[in-house]
């Protein structure tokens, strides 16, 4: 086995916030804080302005101060005073007008030298119409790091606690990622925080985060980022050097508590899903009752600006197509258009709820998939786009999303119940910094798995196997196709389909001799959806048929192609054969977590290992011919299962 006392290096651990800070210059157009003064000129010329007889009567009152034209005569010139005589309002600007004012300019005079300018961010902005939001990073380490680099980087991480992203495939949606950093604080000068700190009359006191949280009461939300760099014991990390980066979203800033400590908590973006409910919930009533046979509906004054122009609506457990939208009034062209969706046409009273339903009809999974995640406030640039096609393309063609969902229901449990029907798991990755779908199953072609073994990548004494006997089923069942989508949805009496597949030798007496049945409700499909179903339970027998094994292990961080919802194979003493051999047996990789000298995995055996049938082309030749890359593909087996070279038989579901 491997021996991780012999890693001979240090981690280096960075942590990034993204802090909103406005792109505007203080006191300068567009910007109208620091202002002194304002009004209309009554005169100017080539490099001066007559200020308004309620200008300051003293010399000198506005030099180095910004004269700002708002409107009129020679709008949008900002100019530098360098003189001004109180007697004669007249002020000298540090260069020429383009156009000269005259007595139709309306001016403002700012001081960008203020000592009370603004610290750049929306909490202390004095003008906030003009308010420009853009970022500032703001870098912690821990007191032993060295980084080196032009940027600052403060030694104020004094611990940094990782729960890492966890993939289920009994759940499709993955645990979210959560990263916990406790930070001291220290008396640091104020010049990284403010820019303006050489025209303040004093400088601000306090602690370094107590200034920074106390300016930025809106960092939850914003972008945060843990880098991370393996450097040689004693060297420096550089900020230009290679690191690999996670991006996280701020979850929560809190602190100081009585050790002064601010904890900092970050979680990945998928966490959004848990907020956001699909469809929106809706508060638009009906003004007035309608009758079971009712074209329109009219919703009280104002509410029609929130619905489309078309759509479907939820008013008690009537479902209502409308295809048109007039101010607050919807309509419809017949009465088929009420009672959609297996629901009946009622008569509704007035103030009754009207809710807007989510509606797919034969959508492609990628499709759904991708409209629930930016619903979720989670952008395309934030998706593996062309992963999740391609897994839609070599995997999920077949199935063709149908559902509506008729109230507000947290996204992230539709992206569970989608990601189970699929046989796969969604989850956060946060190096390559997009949500990441992968369909449970076979490698394609030539892809060959990694291998850890205990004489290679296994750290010695580490390997955990437990095999998981609640976990094993003998039928697998589903229903789908509902009746009637306001109804509950784990009602079988609700489905006008089902499908189970029954492993009648699990169940019977020469092996388990129970039955453990596993059922699943599903609203995605709608009656032409019997294969979709069939693969489905199929799937979670062949998963489940027997007690599935576990492995918990450390390999080295070398084995970087180890990754979260992929494949690896393992060779160790705790799984045999029948022979009493070390089998190699097949798993998916559920976790993954860097300690620094090692990483921590959690491995699922998978039935993905088993010989799978693939097409061939025409101009493979017989089985006894082929060679061994020839022989991924199908050939028939014998009547016991097996090819003529004993091996078993390809699978086919």
């Amino acid at each position: 086995m491997t021996d991780h006392n012999d890693l001979d290096r240090q981690l280096v651990e960075l942590l990034e916030l993204d802090v909103d800070r406005c792109s505007r210059v203080y006191a300068t157009a567009p910007c109208a804080a620091g202002q002194q003064h304002s009004g209309t000129a009554q005169a100017g010329a080539a490099s001066t302005i007559t200020l308004d007889t309620g200008a300051s009567a003293v010399d000198d009152a506005y030099n180095t101060m910004l004269v700002y034209i708002v409107s009129g005569t020679g709008n949008g010139q900002e100019r530098t005073i360098s003189d001004y005589v109180g007697s004669t309002r007249v002020a000298t600007v540090s260069s020429a007008w383009t156009t000269n004012p005259d007595a139709t300019s309306v001016f403002r005079i700012t001081n960008p030298n203020s000592a009370g300018a603004c610290y750049e961010t929306y909490k202390t902005c004095q003008d906030k119409a003009n308010f420009l939001k853009d970022t500032k990073i703001y870098r912690f380490c821990s007191s032993g790091s060295i980084v080196s680099g032009a940027a600052a980087v403060f030694p104020y991480v004094a611990s940094m606690r990782n729960v890492p992203t966890v993939v289920d495939p009994d759940k499709g949606l993955a645990r979210r990622a959560l990263v916990t950093v406790q930070l001291t604080d220290g008396p640091e000068s104020d010049r990284e925080q403010d820019d303006y700190i050489a025209n303040r009359a004093a400088v601000a006191g306090g602690t370094f985060l107590g200034r920074l949280i106390g300016r930025n009461h809106n960092m939850v939300g914003r972008t945060a980022r843990i880098k991370r760099q393996y450097v040689t014991p004693g060297a420096a990390a550089a900020l230009s050097g290679a690191w690999v980066t996670e991006q996280y979203i701020i979850a929560a800033v809190a602190g100081p508590d009585r050790s002064g400590a601010i904890t900092v908590s970050l979680e990945d973006p998928l966490k959004l899903a848990d907020r956001t409910q699909v469809p929106a919930p809706d508060d638009g009533e009906l003004l007035s009752s309608i009758t079971s046979s009712a074209l329109s509906l009219t919703l009280k004054s104002g509410q029609g600006a929130d619905y489309a122009s078309s759509g479907y609506l939820r008013i008690d457990n009537e479902i209502i197509q409308y295809t048109s939208k007039t101010t607050d009034t919807l309509s419809w062209t017949d009465t088929s258009y009420r009672g959609k969706l297996g629901t009946t046409a009622v008569a509704h009273n007035a103030d009754a709820r009207v809710q807007t339903c989510r509606v797919w009809s034969a959508a492609g999974f990628r499709t759904v998939i991708e409209e629930i995640l930016n619903e979720s406030s989670i952008v395309d640039a934030n998706i593996d786009l062309t992963g999740l096609q391609s897994e839609q393309d070599t995997w999920l063609g077949t199935l063709s999303i149908t559902a509506c969902i008729s109230e507000p229901e947290k996204a992230s449990q539709l992206l569970m119940e989608l990601c189970r029907l699929a046989y796969g798991v969604l989850w956060w990755n946060p190096v390559t910094q997009k949500v990441t779908f992968k369909a449970i199953r076979p490698l394609l072609p030539g892809a060959t798995p990694p291998l850890l073994t205990d004489a290679g990548g296994l750290i010695e004494d580490t390997v955990d196997v437990s095999r998981q006997e609640a976990e094993r089923i003998t039928r697998a069942g589903i229903y789908y196709a509902p009746v009637d989508v306001t109804q509950k949805k784990d009602e079988p009496s609700n489905y006008r389909r089902g499908y189970i597949y029954v492993d009648a030798d699990a169940e019977g007496t020469n092996e388990y001799n129970d039955v453990r049945e596993d059922v699943f409700y599903t609203r995605w499909l709608d009656t032409t959806g019997e294969q979709s179903a069939a693969e489905y339970a199929t799937h979670r027998i062949f998963a489940r048929r027997n007690a599935p094994i576990h492995v918990k292990c450390r390999i080295d961080p070398k084995d970087d192609d180890v990754t979260i919802a992929g494949q690896v194979e393992i060779e160790t003493r705790g799984i045999h054969d029948v022979d009493g051999e070390v089998l190699r047996s097949r798993f998916l990789v559920l976790r993954r977590q860097d300690n620094g000298r090692d990483v921590e995995i959690e491995l699922l055996q998978v039935y993905l290992d088993r010989r799978w049938f693939w097409i061939a082309p025409d101009a493979n030749p017989d089985y006894t011919s082929a060679s061994e890359t020839e022989r991924i593909f199908g050939y028939l087996s014998d009547a016991g299962g097996l090819l003529p070279d004993g091996l078993e038989g390809h699978l086919i579901i």
